[in-house]
């Protein structure tokens, strides 16, 4: 694991050096540069594998290509042994050598054959092109921006900072979208003329070529075959993905949420782990519901694991808040990065290499939306139904609601409404699936805004097989890259810890996207009837139990005045990007809807405080 920077088209090797500095918490173990005419590659490096021979960069065996690389390939040990037997020599143990020597048998076709989490960039100096690619579901992240004299890249938004000819300004369009989803869209970025390398696509570069295309394709496109074969293959599958991603030459852990995805990964590395695994589970004191430290005790001793359960207070919880945005870079409306950074950093005191449970939920139609949908098309189809539906939705008592729909009775009000709308059968797929994850409303993001807020149109349709796979592609296209393994990568990085997420290898989400079966009303049912005869019951029969930080529990401990502090001084504010009644009707609002107004308020935050940190 490491943090790359790079720019084609001028030299300054004092920005070269600043900038990949900036990045010595992605690689405390060492750095190294290349230079060539006006190209400069720079790389902090993690030692995972081949600790005294794997420093970067690393070249072929005439030194015509060069490459550094952030993350692993599984199959490097494979890929190697094929490419041995057609004449390529090695001369250490690395995958990221692995990656050069594909280059030269294979092109830039080498993508399709590697099995794992990357950024890289290439250098072929006989063809004078550079390439930079990023894996099929974005875990590793590449930023990249383009000026007169050249373009730049690295891991992190703050290294293309060290260069003082990028203004920094706020990409005023992603704000409503931002509100509404909780993260920016790739390509774009908060920071106006920065982009992503979207999950899936590469890069090439060269005096007349700026490039981009997409070499991964997600296909949810059915295949019928025998329930038990594809269960048996689903299987067999993962428990290859996680022995594979326990390749490793540090010591390996595991965060344990106590919910069924970690549970799983921890039943697969007791079997394959000569030691007892180290797990690692937070919580907060004063959270009420949520606490899953005890549950996560007893499967960690089922499974004789060395359990590490992390209680943390509010103190430390607020302190590490201009850290965790620090490192975040762009704002991301979710209280659980500050979890992922702080159960990060007391595990790094035991381990370099953390595998987690990411990926489950968006594979296996973990969300409780997938449930919803089903209403949604059975309103849509049926107008007796949709008219009943909707009377119902404002009679029926809220905690009936969730009963029956999944419905967040600490939406009160305005879940009840985002409901109507849902069971009035008169929204298209796109509107459907931002009435089931948006945060904010459309009318709330545009009293907020003082500028216009954008839409995208999509094709109207009821159809549930195309709803259901825009929901998916949505979720594994963006949700899971742009939000959801956005922050695990930077709250583990800001540790030197390897986040490693065994349910994302593309072999199992080519499986789960092919399979015709369909499991009604059982949240990942796929999953549990693959796992159901190795695990006990008390795992597999276990429903979903979401896991929150207790910021709405701290409300009355001063968390609010925290959320009140910040706003209250508001540079958005001043500047004219947010409305300030609107923002203090949410402040207003805040104990009449606390569920829903804390993470609105979180929302606000993080916009103003990465807006403070990175702009102003």
């Amino acid at each position: 694991m490491c943090g790359i920077f790079g720019v084609y088209g001028f030299s300054d090797k004092n920005l070269l050096k600043t900038a990949v500095r900036s990045m010595k918490h992605r690689g405390p173990d060492s750095e190294g540069f290349f230079t060539d005419d006006k190209l400069m590659l720079g790389v902090r490096r993690l030692s995972i594998r081949d600790l005294e021979n794997g420093h970067q960069p690393l070249f072929n065996e005439d030194n015509s290509i060069v490459v550094i690389f952030n993350g692993e390939l599984y199959n490097s040990d494979e890929l190697r042994h094929n490419l041995e037997k057609e004449g390529h020599r090695f001369s250490t143990g690395t995958d990221t050598e692995v990656i050069v020597h594909s280059y030269e048998e294979y092109g830039i076709g080498c993508l399709s054959r590697f099995n794992g989490m990357f950024a890289f960039a290439l250098w072929d100096s006989e063809k004078k092109k550079l390439f930079l690619a990023r894996d099929r579901f974005g875990i590793k992240p590449l930023y990249y921006c383009r000026d007169n004299e050249g373009i730049l890249f690295a891991s992190e938004i703050k290294a293309l900072l060290k260069y003082k000819e990028i203004k920094r300004e706020l990409n005023d369009p992603v704000l409503g979208n931002y509100l509404r989803y909780r993260y920016v869209k790739s390509p774009e970025t908060f920071i106006k003329g920065i982009n992503k390398l979207r999950p899936g696509h590469y890069l090439e570069i060269s005096k007349r070529i700026f490039s981009e295309k997409e070499y991964y394709f997600f296909s949810a496109r059915p295949e019928k075959h025998p329930e038990r074969s594809t269960i048996n293959d689903i299987r067999n599958i993962l428990e290859d993905s996680v022995e594979k991603r326990m390749i490793s030459d540090v010591s390996i852990g595991l965060f344990l949420s106590g919910g069924l995805d970690s549970s799983i990964l921890l039943h697969c590395l007791s079997r394959s782990s000569e030691r007892p695994v180290q797990t690692f589970t937070i919580a907060f004191e004063g959270q009420r519901k949520t606490n899953e430290i005890d549950y996560a005790g007893k499967v960690s001793d089922y499974f004789g694991a060395d359990h590490n359960p992390i209680m943390v207070g509010k103190e430390e919880f607020i302190k590490s808040i201009p850290k965790v945005v620090d490192h975040l870079e762009e704002p991301i409306a979710d209280p659980t990065a500050v979890s992922t950074f702080l159960l990060s950093r007391y595990a790094s005191k035991k381990v370099t290499v953390a595998l987690t449970g990411e990926g489950a939920d968006e594979l296996f139609r973990g969300y409780v939306y997938y449930n919803n949908l089903r209403y949604y098309d059975m309103a849509a189809k049926n107008l007796l139904i949709r008219r009943a539906a909707y009377s119902a939705a404002h009679v029926i008592p809220e905690k009936w609601l969730n009963c029956l729909f999944n419905y967040p009775v600490g939406m009160g009000a305005e879940g009840k409404q985002r409901l109507k709308n849902l069971m009035s059968g008169k929204l298209d797929y796109s509107s459907a699936y931002e009435s089931t994850i948006s945060l904010f409303t459309d009318e709330q993001a545009g009293c907020l805004i003082k500028r216009p807020v954008s839409r995208n149109e999509m094709k109207k349709t009821n159809s549930f097989a195309r709803a259901n796979y825009y929901f998916l592609e949505n979720d594994v296209k963006s949700w899971l890259p742009d939000y959801i393994l956005a922050r695990l990568d930077k709250m583990s990085m800001a540790h030197s810890v390897e986040a490693r997420v065994p349910y994302l290898d593309h072999r199992l989400a080519d499986k789960i996207a092919r399979t015709s079966i369909r499991v009604n009303r059982i949240n990942k049912g796929l999953l549990r009837k693959a796992v159901s005869k190795d695990l006990p019951s008390f795992i597999w029969k276990r429903k979903k139990f979401p896991f929150y930080t207790p910021v709405v529990d701290w409300a009355d401990q001063g968390i609010n005045e925290h959320f009140q502090n910040i706003m209250e001084s508001s540079r958005l504010v001043e500047e004219r990007y947010l409305d300030r009644a609107a923002v203090f009707r949410i402040l207003d609002d805040f104990n009449r809807s606390r569920l829903v107004n804390s993470r609105k308020l979180w929302a606000l935050m993080m916009l103003e405080s990465c807006y403070r940190r990175f702009i102003d």
